[in-house]
């Protein structure tokens, strides 16, 4: 099944200039710098959304989805304790962030089993940051070190995830790297 996918990324503005926005393919639109305001802060986001919307769209946080993966059950709980926090959400942000995706970039291996255990290996994938210099260089040896992953798990977060979710077919000798 290929989905249509909103990348979510986002980077403070006071670190050095990002290069030149990646090539894409003619079928997605990529926003690039688009900023935002937080609390004392200014960020740019880059967004990489679909031209046109697919049946099944999807939404990649990367960097393991940063804070919010860690402040679900907050989230949860003021929603069912202040009716101000619903906005309009019928159902605890909870619900939507489990039809998220997120990548492993997150530098620790407790990190990713818990992401894993919050979201499932289906919902993971590898990242990398590469070539900036808080790049993960080799994100598989990152994933090996998480030692409570299942080979399942290793499959979906190495590679099945992903292509999943952008519609591709995993060579034979690649599923076996993965797994190993």
């Amino acid at each position: 099944m290929r989905f249509a996918l909103l990348l979510l990324a986002a980077a403070a503005l006071a670190q050095p200039p990002k290069p030149e926005p990646p090539a894409v393919p003619d079928d997605v639109t990529l926003d690039f710098d688009v900023e935002y305001s937080r609390v004392g802060e200014r960020v740019a986001m880059d967004i990489f959304r679909p031209k046109t919307a697919g049946p099944h769209p999807a939404v990649l946080a990367v960097h393991g989805g940063g804070y919010l993966p860690a402040y679900m059950g907050r989230m949860d709980h003021a929603w069912g304790a202040r009716r101000d926090a619903r906005g309009i959400l019928p159902k605890p942000p909870s619900h939507y962030l489990r039809k998220m995706y997120f990548d492993a970039l997150v530098f620790n291996s407790l990190q990713v089993d818990f992401l894993i255990r919050a979201f499932g290996a289906d919902h993971i994938m590898l990242g990398t940051d590469y070539p900036f210099d808080m790049g993960e260089y080799n994100p598989v040896q990152h994933l090996r070190s998480v030692a409570s992953l299942t080979a399942a798990d290793r499959r979906n977060v190495g590679g099945e995830t992903a292509a999943r979710l952008f519609g591709l077919k995993i060579p034979p000798q690649a599923e076996q790297g993965a797994s190993s």
